[in-house]
């Protein structure tokens, strides 16, 4: 019996060593040659344009047709096996410069043919004009801006884009270096001019524009050449009392005026003074301090009317604005552009004292 057991377990492993020689000997590899695919080698090229290529190819005797594959290494060319045949599609181009891509047809990981397409460069598009939408309107003092990055130029696809910039207006205000970054260094406007290269990318010869920027602040206008004149002769008090002496930067010293129907004041003439400036200036605010070493309130101004002039003649109104005659302040008014300005005074204590003085006063602008 024993025997017999045995003689069957052989005869069982005869039959499958049979069956596993058979099924090896159905599954034979084909060896993939070195030349195992013909096909063009020649760069292939086309216009700026762009368009459909297509490659024909032959795969040696006995490989199989669905294995090859392409694998692509730009976005701007795409290839793909199409019925036995690489189809190639090739984007429009701006660029101003040839380009080039490649392309990897594959068979497996030792078989490779790199496909190379060329195409030719794009017309030159010339710059048109400038995107102002990121530029902010203002920037602090010791604030920076890059230029370059809130000032594009138009169209978008425009060939040469680097822009050169030069400060044309307000260079106290601003520093510029050679990257076109931007500092704020003290209150005021800075006006530019930006320029985009020509068509044939000279950098500064094409189309430009001028463009402005805040620097936010406060800014204080030198009052040292300002001279004054008074609708009424000044009334001495001590060693004071001038006009001038609103322009000194003490609070002890002061321009003193008599109310009207007061002291010398017999005709009623309105109480007031007109500064020449030398120079239009632009302003939106002005500065009143009152008399410090004394104090009585009859003797401090309550309102005023503004009036500005550029020919010293022709005065139109800018602001009635109220005093607050316990505090030195400063009065925003409307922003104004002129060479002399009228301060009219408008009202003061009718009871007490028989004059009106005015210490200081100044002009400045806010940004």
């Amino acid at each position: 019996m024993k025997r017999l057991t045995n003689m069957m377990t052989a005869l069982l492993l005869s039959l499958l060593m049979g069956i596993f020689v058979v099924s090896c000997s159905d599954e034979e590899t084909v060896a993939v040659p070195d030349n195992w695919v013909t096909v063009s080698a020649e760069p292939l090229t086309l216009g700026y344009e762009g368009g459909e290529l297509k490659v024909d190819y032959t795969l040696a005797a006995g490989l199989d047709g669905t294995v090859p594959y392409i694998v692509n290494h730009t976005n701007w060319c795409s290839g793909y096996i199409q019925n036995g045949t690489i189809v190639i599609e090739v984007q429009r181009s701006e660029e101003i410069n040839e380009r080039e891509a490649e392309m990897s047809f594959i068979y497996d990981k030792d078989h490779t043919v790199v496909l190379t397409v060329s195409q030719g460069k794009a017309p030159a598009v010339a710059a048109e004009g400038f995107n102002f939408d990121n530029l902010p309107e203002s920037i602090g003092i010791d604030e920076t801006c890059d230029l370059n990055q809130v000032v594009t130029v138009l169209p978008a696809n425009t060939s040469y884009k680097q822009l050169t910039f030069a400060v044309v207006e307000g260079a106290e205000f601003i520093s510029l270096d050679e990257r076109g970054i931007v500092t704020g260094v003290a209150p005021g406007v800075a006006t530019f001019r930006v320029t985009a290269p020509d068509v044939n990318g000279t950098l500064g010869k094409g189309v430009s524009e001028q463009f402005s920027l805040i620097i936010e602040g406060q800014l204080e206008y030198d009052c040292s050449a300002w001279t004054i004149t008074t609708t009424l002769p000044y009334t001495a008090d001590g060693t004071t009392g001038k006009p001038e002496d609103m322009f000194d930067g003490k609070t002890t010293t002061f321009l003193s005026l008599q109310k009207p129907g007061k002291g010398a004041n017999t005709a009623g003439i309105i109480p007031g003074f007109t500064i020449d400036l030398q120079q239009a200036i632009t302003f939106n605010y002005f500065y009143l301090a009152h008399r410090s070493n004394n104090t009585t309130k009859g003797l401090r101004l309550q309102g005023a009317k503004l009036y500005g002039s550029n020919d010293g003649e022709n005065f139109e109104l800018i602001a009635e604005v109220a005093i607050n005659n316990s505090s030195d302040l400063n009065y925003n008014i409307p922003e104004t552009t002129c060479r002399y300005l009228k301060v009219e005074y408008s009202k003061w204590d009718t009871a007490q004292s028989m004059a009106i003085q005015v210490s200081e006063f100044r002009l400045g602008r806010l940004f």
